[in-house]
């Protein structure tokens, strides 16, 4: 049965959610702070609508790397009903 949509990517330009801080830490490393798209509770759910509409229906588990991957894996795991691997560093 295909996966229902709650909200569109059309809704929404993500990059307007995402900062960057140039030189985080070192000179010429560029870091990006999410914070803000996973703050905003409708455009996070937009964006793990959109994650979860590319991920095919014979899907069983989804497999996150670390911090970041463990907050986007996660949530498309559950709007997908699929189980979660946690792979760390």
């Amino acid at each position: 049965m295909p996966r229902a949509r709650k909200a569109s990517s059309m809704d929404y330009n993500y990059n307007t959610y995402i900062a960057a801080v140039d030189d985080f830490h070192e000179k010429g490393v560029r870091f990006f702070v999410l914070a803000p798209l996973i703050g905003s509770g409708a455009v996070f759910q937009a964006l793990i609508e959109d994650m979860a509409a590319l991920v095919p229906e014979t899907t069983e588990k989804i497999v996150a790397f670390d911090a970041r991957g463990f907050i986007f894996g996660g949530a498309v795991a559950a709007r997908i009903g699929a189980g979660l691997v946690l792979l760390r560093s």
